[in-house]
């Protein structure tokens, strides 16, 4: 079992926090019962300054597969050159809305599309820290909701944490705001706002296992047609929120 959630701004990504701030929430782990609350978890977080979508499933060996990381594969040619990396594996990725504090020009744009360098912190290594350069995303510019280029729609194979402000912060930038619009296939859409929390219906379900069924690939040098996969995303943009 699936569920969605909005999850608001200025929360943590707990279920303290959530249940405080999300009354559909509590009310949808008091209607599933004791067990079934108990093995329901949250399918990664979003920081306490961002809002967007959450999933929510009582499937742990499914919530491991979505968090899972794709992997470059390089391709050797016949004349013995490498091609460019297609990803394949079973992870999810993950699309934000982004708005910067000033605006993206093209060789930064370029640079977040192949990679920059940024420092986490491993909670399974005993707080390790570790730099390496972010795998190649899609990134686009929003301009219908921001023409002066300071809104970008990101899309990420991986999920390390805070990646997106850390990669804008490399750049010499800060994020102004930041929303999670999609998990996969899965988003906002149905949701009536932010707290409210809804089952995954049936179409969203296939879509969400289809895409972790390992089979797919996708070349990292490819970021069109983003106005296709979320045509609803303008009614989203308002700048204040809900």
């Amino acid at each position: 079992r699936v569920w969605k959630l909005w999850k608001p701004r200025n929360v943590e990504s707990t279920w303290k926090g959530l249940l405080n701030r999300c009354p559909k929430l509590r009310s949808l782990r008091e209607s599933i019962g004791s067990t079934n609350a108990e093995q329901l978890e949250l399918v990664g977080r979003l920081d306490k300054d961002s809002d967007g979508l959450l999933l929510l499933t009582t499937d742990a060996a499914l919530r491991s597969k979505l968090l899972s990381t794709i992997s470059p594969q390089t391709t050797i040619t016949s004349e013995g050159s490498s091609s460019s990396p297609v990803y394949k594996g079973s992870a999810s990725t993950k699309t934000y809305r982004v708005r910067t504090n000033f605006p993206i020009d093209d060789d930064q744009l370029k640079a977040l599309q192949n990679g920059v360098p940024i420092t986490t912190t491993s909670r399974r290594r005993g707080g390790t820290k570790r730099t390496q350069n972010t795998l190649p995303c899609d990134v686009e510019r929003d301009l219908k909701s921001s023409p002066g280029g300071k809104v970008l729609l990101i899309t990420l194979r991986e999920g390390r944490n805070r990646q997106i402000r850390k990669m804008i912060g490399f750049l010499g930038h800060r994020v102004a705001a930041l929303r999670r619009l999609a998990f996969g296939d899965v988003d906002l859409s149905g949701l009536e706002g932010v707290g409210d929390v809804k089952y995954l219906t049936e179409d969203e379900m296939q879509r969400l296992f289809e895409c972790n069924r390992g089979g797919g690939e996708n070349n990292g040098d490819n970021n069109n047609g983003m106005e296709k996969q979320f045509p609803w995303r303008q009614r989203l943009c308002d700048e204040k929120g809900k």
